[in-house]
């Protein structure tokens, strides 16, 4: 599927046809009501349609690459005759009918905008999550039955087409709906998962041209729905390059292999779980292994539908096909649809024989079965009055190692809980609740357990996909290991779950956190209203500070932020289904012995070419409570969204009554505005500048004034030798961490490829460090980590020999290809003996291909880089330098740490030599 971008105007004027009808409709067309689409695809667009009347017929213009609805006033009852005479004049000729897989993060409603559809007749709309639409494409001859929480129902084909006047007549009484087109039935279907009871009438148009000539709406006697059994009926249907798999006129499932990253993994995308359900996820097929090139997707041999051989057995459709990378694995699919009768819902069981074709061991970093990417499976943010379940959010329920249920809850707010281990055998885990049927996956891990591995389930950090998998410290594979594994894809009925739901405990992990968060209101965070990871209140909270029981502006509560720090609040579901173009932030703050730049407010979009607006606070010294206000459009874009206040400093602000709305066209609060000191404005020359000069209490500032703070964990000590400051590490708990802002970070900077994208949108850079390193904790033989993010960039002292008082210096910094997260090109490293017990001044420059490392001012050995890769570093999610240890907690510092300085150029050699002399005064 693919959204056209370009908004069309199809402005065309053609005489009414002669059908016989005098007056279109018995409701003037200024008594129809737009109709809100909940699905955000679309973006912010304006009006997608022209309604006009003339000579007594509906001229209807699509405008937008999305459905425009209007609706007649007032509901029109469960029981309903509509007859429509039209005629399809301009069809939007797009053969595309079925969605791509898309992680709908932002939308419920997903899938509403599928393109390749002109004309629609709307019944039983109670609001935009509860109609259905019969849609209709001139193009293709072909109708839908289209549900808000089903999507399609039903895609048959029917004798419409472009240019020629049709008569159409819609008959639903209750779940059953009737549709005859010019005297001839072409659907007859009883929605028996979630049916709609009632509601309003209207047309619809996608991007199309359509008139009306007759429009009538009649109530009509009830009648008993015919409910019988489901007898399924399986068939694959080529759509292009992918395979549909269809139970009777139902598209339950989307096979395609992928193109995009070069990976060629197999995908089964927009998964029904029950007949007339919506569809839940997407996932690949694979497994995935890594380190390997892009996810390490297994690709699949062969292109779709020639890659499957398909039989049907009984109601059973069996098909197999195989995956295939070589030099790693191979592994052979057996799959079997079936529908199970008695919960109601669809199977899609999977066995898999693995063999590892490396010709030598090979260390696996982790051996993951299936990713599900939830597909309009998140509930509705704040913007919305639907009620999608009573908890406004999800838990994960799952069997651990003792085969005991446990759960925890699919929130954002996890990071540190989001991983847990499962039952190495078979297993289950369920999505609960859900309103028709929930989730569950059932595992069989089959092969022989290394006892260092464990197998887990894991929330990603955006909190809507799970990952199944394998991981651990183990021995490598040998050449030639076989893995049989099973995966089911099913649901569970809600009163199933909800019994295992009341069986099931908190996950160890859960339990265990002692946070409480304040939970967000876009009306006005009181900060009184708090949420626990055991009892979630609500999927958005802030993040950062500490919520102040004593403090308050009207009442006792408060957020407080000690300085160096921040707090905020990711906002991005509550953003994107508001739908606006300016976003108003307003509250009040007091502050106490504030130090640096003060306070400032960061509204950040993570993906966009402008990634962050910072609006300037003050509040140095001290103040009384204040009155701020900010409008920003950082939000227009869709998601993840923050709005953060930051100390830049030493010292404590409070906040209190924050609020952040969308505003309509036209409003324009009064805002408010502080100057900047020009002594304080952030350095672009220096992005890094920890001088070390005076003692750090919980983090060393940020001389640049950028905010790249260094954040201290453990119990460093801050100490003094000839006048110059330094830090001093344990080698066991002690390290730092330097959080960096947008302009550092992954998602700022944008490449060609996509998600992966550079560390530094810089041309070139360079890295200062002094620094004076003991022999580790653990012995002369283990390695310390000085400089670390994620796997690169690395600093790393080891191989250290007591005889001549040396180690050798590691420096890696490798460059990444479009497609291969995890194979480096251009390989940038670069050691070096030196002497350990005594201080060092190194220091990295990068520019024009070149990576030169210099010890004590002198030259000490250079790689080369192909300037054509993308850049440095490339893990999306990578936001953080780690100094004294790694990422993970790994390879502690023994020594000392004086200044820390990042360049925004590549030093030259005497600028190096010069900084070496003159790089680190000494302070009385």
């Amino acid at each position: 599927m693919r959204y056209l971008k370009n908004i069309v105007s199809l402005m065309v004027i053609v005489a009414c046809p002669a059908t016989g009808w005098t007056d279109w409709s018995s409701v003037p067309l200024e008594k129809w009501t737009a109709a809100k689409s909940m699905d955000t695809t679309i973006g912010l667009q304006p009006t997608p349609g022209v309604w006009s009347e003339q000579d007594g017929c509906l001229t209807i213009e699509g405008r937008a690459d999305c459905w425009d609805t209007r609706l007649v006033p007032g509901d029109q009852g469960a029981d309903t005759c509509i007859t429509v005479g039209f005629t399809i004049d301009e069809s939007s000729r797009v053969a595309w009918r079925l969605p791509i897989m898309q992680t709908a993060r932002w939308a419920y409603h997903y899938g509403e905008n599928a393109s390749g559809w002109d004309f629609g007749v709307v019944v039983h709309h109670k609001d935009p999550l509860h109609f259905y639409r019969i849609a209709l494409s001139g193009h293709r001859g072909e109708l839908a039955l289209w549900d808000s929480l089903g999507e399609f129902l039903q895609l048959v084909p029917c004798a419409v087409e472009v240019g020629k006047p049709h008569r159409l007549e819609v008959v639903s009484r209750g779940a059953r709906f009737v549709v005859t087109l010019d005297g001839n039935q072409v659907l007859d279907y009883v929605d028996r998962s979630a049916p709609h009871a009632g509601g309003r009438v209207g047309l619809a148009v996608w991007r199309s041209k359509v008139i009306v000539s007759q429009f009538d709406a009649s109530r009509i006697a009830a009648e008993i729905t015919p409910y019988t059994d489901h007898r399924p009926d399986f068939r694959f249907e080529q759509d292009g390059t992918t395979a549909i798999l269809f139970d009777g006129h139902e598209p339950i499932s989307r096979y395609f292999k992928a193109t995009r990253d070069g990976s060629g993994a197999l995908f089964q995308s927009c998964i029904k779980l029950q007949p007339g359900g919506r569809t839940v996820y997407y996932t690949w097929l694979g497994p995935a292994i890594t380190p390997g090139p892009g996810h390490g997707v297994l690709p699949l041999v062969g292109d779709l539908p020639d890659a499957f051989n398909v039989t049907k057995q009984g109601e059973e459709l069996h098909f197999t096909f195989r995956t295939d990378r070589p030099g790693t694995a191979k592994a052979d699919h057996q799959c079997i649809v079936r529908y199970d009768s008695k919960r109601g819902v669809y199977r899609y069981e999977y066995d898999s024989d693995l063999t590892f074709t490396v010709t030598e061991p090979f260390e696996i970093n982790a051996f993951e079965l299936i990713d599900p990417l939830t597909q309009n499976n998140r509930p509705p943010g704040p913007e919305v009055a639907y009620g999608w379940n009573d908890l406004d959010h999800r838990w994960h329920l799952y069997q651990g190692p003792d085969r005991r249920w446990y759960r925890y809850p699919l929130i954002d707010h996890l990071l540190e809980c989001s991983n847990h281990e499962t039952y190495w055998g078979k297993f289950a885990n369920v999505l609960y609740p859900d309103e028709s049927a929930c989730p569950s996956f059932e595992i069989d891990v089959a092969w022989k357990r290394d006892p260092k591995r464990h197998f887990q389930l894991g929330l990603c950090h955006w909190g809507y996909d799970y990952h199944h998998r394998e991981s651990g410290s183990g021995d490598p594979v040998p050449p030639g290991q076989r893995r049989r594994f099973g995966i089911t894809l099913t649901a569970m009925p809600p009163a199933e779950a909800k019994a295992i739901y009341e069986l099931s405990a908190i996950a160890p992990k859960v339990a265990a956190s002692p946070d409480e968060f304040a939970v967000f209101d876009p009306a006005g965070s009181t900060f009184a209203e708090l949420s626990t990871r055991q009892d979630p209140k609500s999927m958005i909270i802030w993040r950062g500070g500490q919520v102040d029981k004593k403090v308050g502006r009207t009442d006792d509560h408060s957020l407080r932020i000690d300085g160096p720090g921040k707090a905020w609040v990711q906002i991005y579901q509550h953003a994107i289904e508001a739908n606006a173009d300016r976003w108003w932030v307003r509250g009040w703050y007091k502050s106490r012995d504030v130090t640096g730049r003060g306070l400032q407010c960061r509204t950040k979009y993570s993906y966009g070419e402008q990634p962050e607006k910072i609006f300037y606070m003050d509040g140095r010294g001290g103040s009384d409570w204040t009155y701020f206000s900010f409008v920003t459009d950082v939000f227009k874009q869709r998601d993840c969204t923050d709005v953060g206040f930051e100390l830049d400093g030493m010292g404590a602000v409070w906040l209190d009554d924050v609020a952040v709305s969308a505003l309509e066209p036209g409003d324009d609060p009064e805002q408010t505005t502080w100057p900047v000191p020009a002594e304080l404005e952030p350095s672009t020359d220096v992005l890094i500048d920890l001088s070390m000069d005076t003692k750090p209490v919980g983090a060393v500032y940020d001389a640049s004034h950028n905010g790249h703070h260094l954040m201290l964990a453990g119990d460093p000590r801050w100490m003094q030798e000839d006048g110059r400051g330094f830090l001093r590490l344990d080698g066991a708990d002690d390290g730092a961490t330097i959080p960096l802002k947008p302009r550092l970070q992954a998602l700022d900077c944008k490449v060609p490829m996509g998600q992966i994208k550079t560390l530094f949108p810089l041309e070139a850079f360079t890295y200062e460090f002094w620094t004076r390193p003991l022999i580790p904790v653990d012995g002369p033989n283990a390695s310390e980590s000085l400089l670390n993010y994620r796997w690169n960039v690395n600093l790393t002292f080891n191989q250290f020999n007591e005889s001549d008082k040396t180690c050798r210096l590691y420096y890696q910094n490798d460059r990444r290809t479009p497609t291969d997260r995890w194979q480096a090109t251009g390989h940038v490293r670069i050691e070096r003996r030196v002497p350990y017990d005594q201080w060092l001044h190194i220091v990295t420059t990068h520019a024009d291909g070149r990576v030169a490392l210099y010890v004590n001012g002198e030259p000490a050995g250079d790689a080369t880089y192909d300037t054509g890769t993308p850049g440095f570093e490339f893990f999306m999610v990578g936001e953080t330098y780690h100094i004294g240890w790694t990422y993970g907690g790994g390879r502690h510092y023994r020594g000392d740490i004086g200044p820390i300085r990042l360049y925004a150029k590549a030093l030259s050699a005497a600028e190096v030599a010069e900084r070496y002399r003159n790089g680190w005064v000494p302070r009385p």
